[in-house]
């Protein structure tokens, strides 16, 4: 085992860097597709970007199991959240590129925001929309909230009346609708914000 946490560590550092003597590896399934297909099927709204959805659950599975110091590398972003933005990295990236490179580029640069210990889930509902995420994420938006100015109150992971008034009043100033509730759009504006 410990040899394929070299292999996805590798992977994630370098891509040319790969488990053979000539630097090769097999890449499996939607990893295989170049952006030009990426961009066909997302333009196209074809049944393959449920194909690409689960690749990005594949692999980060895999690397929630063989990164040290890693619970979820992806603790709130949707894998439809992911091929978005591995949209938008294909979009200035060569045709041929493949998608697995993109995506390794794409999580080298989000590694930072990952859950390194495991963490609780809870439910959050604004009426007509919910989601589930870690106790600690929410602490987390609470302390970037604290940093932006924001007043959530403690920051303690408890996602209540006053946590919610300071994510609006986030949302209200970056223009995103309000819904009261940290959604894929509002978590990316506040973990990618400048301080």
């Amino acid at each position: 085992m410990l040899w394929l946490r070299w292999v996805l560590v590798l992977c994630l550092a370098c891509p040319a860097y790969a488990a053979d003597s000539n630097g090769q590896f097999a890449i499996k399934g939607a990893g295989l597709q170049t952006c030009s297909a990426l961009l066909h099927s997302w333009d196209n709204k074809t049944n393959d970007l449920a194909l690409y959805a689960g690749w990005i659950d594949g692999y980060l599975t895999g690397m929630n199991q063989h990164f040290d110091d890693t619970f979820d590398a992806a603790p709130w972003q949707t894998p439809q959240t992911l091929l978005g933005l591995s949209r938008e990295l294909c979009r200035n990236r060569d045709g041929n590129e493949k998608f697995m490179n993109v995506f390794n580029d794409l999580m080298r640069d989000l590694l930072p925001l990952r859950l390194t210990t495991k963490s609780n889930a809870t439910g959050l509902s604004n009426g007509s929309s919910a989601l589930v995420l870690y106790t600690e994420t929410i602490a987390q938006i609470e302390q970037r909230l604290t940093s932006l100015g924001y007043n959530p109150g403690k920051v303690d992971g408890v996602y209540d009346e006053q946590s919610r008034k300071a994510l609006e009043g986030f949302q209200s100033a970056r223009e995103i609708e309000i819904t009261g509730i940290p959604d894929q759009q509002t978590l990316f504006a506040l973990f990618t914000s400048p301080q």
